[in-house]
């Protein structure tokens, strides 16, 4: 897997697309091709008990991946779950 950068097929594609911290989640809503599709932009602890405000850093820019590994581990089965209850 590489990374790169959103585009409109994105949006078309997926249900859900989880961001790292509210830098990305201003810009993934703007990139989005209309309101529909900018609303399926959630901040990766948005479901996360008392830490919906919380931002994952960046390991391009510092470095530790472990942090970023450990903070991701932490958020995604709060969406695991959401995702299960929306699927029954």
């Amino acid at each position: 897997m590489i990374a790169r950068q959103l585009d409109e097929t994105d949006f078309n594609s997926a249900d859900l697309i989880l961001v790292m911290d509210k830098n990305n989640l201003r810009d993934a809503k703007r990139m989005a091709p209309d309101k529909k599709a900018a609303d399926k932009v959630k901040l990766v602890y948005s479901l996360t008990p008392d830490k919906e405000d919380h931002v994952v850093a960046d390991p391009w820019y510092t470095g530790d991946f472990s942090t970023t590994y450990a903070d991701l581990s932490e958020a995604l089965p709060h969406w695991l779950e959401y995702l299960k209850k929306k699927l029954k």
